[in-house]
């Protein structure tokens, strides 16, 4: 829970829209990869940074990169086949004495397969990307104004709406009531 074994994996799962994992298969492209070196980690209470050094797909079946003794040696070796097996990687020095961690979630781009983007935590907490905006739409815009109303002001905005259709309602009936009667 604290991640202070030499290798911690994170299972995802794949979304649709980028949900959830669905953003680790955007590593897959080597642009996508090379500009997005960071992330953060949220864990003890606090913001952890992960400096992402190598992406992978493999078999879900492969289980050596699932499982990993605490030794030394076994570490070092652990490292040399993530470094072999890469797609692509990132010119950082990885040491066995780091704490890494593997987001691991499934792909479609091969039966029982599995991305993997694998980081080295750090102390450093990075700065959280820009999200696409809907530029020209509208809708960004209107979604940030949605998100600054508060609740009281939708409370109140309810209860208007429904005091609108109850006096509606009752004009209706009572002009009912009174052709009715004529």
């Amino acid at each position: 829970p604290d991640f202070s074994d030499f290798n911690s994996v994170i299972y995802g799962h794949h979304m649709a829209k980028n949900k959830m994992f669905g953003d680790i298969g955007l590593f897959t492209d080597k642009q996508y990869f090379d500009e997005h070196p960071y992330g953060n980690l949220f864990y003890d209470g606090k913001d952890h940074g992960i400096e992402f050094f190598a992406m992978l797909t493999i078999d879900a079946y492969d289980e050596l990169f699932f499982v990993c003794n605490e030794d030394l040696e076994s570490r070092q070796a652990y490292l040399d086949r993530l470094y072999s097996q890469a797609l692509f990687t990132r010119d950082m020095e990885v040491t066995c004495q780091d704490n890494i961690v593997l987001l691991a979630t499934c792909t479609n781009t091969m039966t029982n397969g599995r991305n993997i983007l694998v980081g080295r935590l750090s102390d450093n907490v990075y700065p959280e990307a820009e999200k696409p905006r809907n530029l020209g739409t509208g809708v960004d815009e209107l979604e940030r104004l949605v998100d600054d109303v508060p609740v009281w002001v939708w409370v109140i905005l309810a209860a208007v709406v429904l005091l609108i259709i109850v006096i509606i309602l009752l004009t209706r009936k009572q002009r009912k009531n009174r052709e009715g009667r004529s």
